[in-house]
């Protein structure tokens, strides 16, 4: 459960700094990447953070942690958020400063749908988590 919590804090942080960094260069939309640039604060906030979030609040009440999918979930999850936010960070980077080639390019978005996929993945995994200790309560909890 400590892991999941701290796990959001950093996630909160991250996005914060994201969003101060890129705070002047996406208020320019004429920047070639600022677009880019500003979607990554959003990746790691609602992405990472308020995910891990959900999740801490769901093990308060059982907590999943030796689970045997929490680890395949909590890996899964984050690769696929730091490749995500990684990729936007590349690609907009290299289009700000234009050193963007069109092979590079193409490199950064595959990143960022393998990114992509991942957390897809790895909500499937937590949604399979939380099905199991959402059963568990269920049989603990008294019918009225």
């Amino acid at each position: 459960m400590k892991t999941l919590f701290n796990t959001a804090i950093v996630y909160l942080a991250l996005g914060a700094v994201a969003a101060l960094c890129v705070h002047g260069i996406a208020e320019q939309p004429w920047i070639a990447g600022a677009s880019l640039l500003g979607s990554i604060p959003w990746h790691l906030g609602v992405g990472g953070f308020l995910v891990f979030l959900a999740a801490t609040l769901f093990a308060l009440r059982a907590d999943y942690s030796g689970e045997t999918l929490f680890r395949p979930f909590y890996i899964v999850y984050n690769v696929g958020v730091v490749l995500t936010a990684g990729s936007l960070l590349v690609k907009g980077l290299s289009l700000l400063t234009g050193t963007a080639t069109p092979l590079a390019y193409t490199v950064y978005e595959a990143v960022g749908v393998v990114g992509g996929v991942l957390m897809v993945a790895g909500l499937v995994l937590l949604m399979m988590l939380l099905k199991k200790v959402v059963g568990h309560v269920a049989q603990k909890t008294p019918q009225a």
